[in-house]
């Protein structure tokens, strides 16, 4: 315990449950047939406003397609995964 090792002392146990806690999470795997149908609606939504001279200015726009994205790759519990391993 001269160098003043933080580990010095700590059961099997405890060490094996802070290995556990520095694993780095498996990515999830992108679902085989993504389903893009919101995706598509909300794209198609955007450019109707731009035909019809208003367009929107959602200024949330950009992050809910980004959603709508990761979800149709992903599948719909992609957040709760990102939740979980980000601060």
């Amino acid at each position: 315990m001269a160098d003043g090792n933080k580990f010095d002392g700590m059961s099997t146990d405890e060490l094996e449950a802070e290995l556990e806690k520095r694993k780095l999470p498996a990515a999830p795997k992108p679902v085989k047939t993504p389903d893009w149908g919101v995706v598509i609606k909300m794209c198609g939504e955007y450019i109707n406003s731009i035909v019809k001279g208003d367009p929107r200015q959602d200024d949330d726009f950009d992050q809910y397609l980004c959603g709508e994205v990761m979800q149709a790759i992903y599948g719909g519990n992609v957040f709760d995964w990102i939740n979980k391993h980000t601060p």
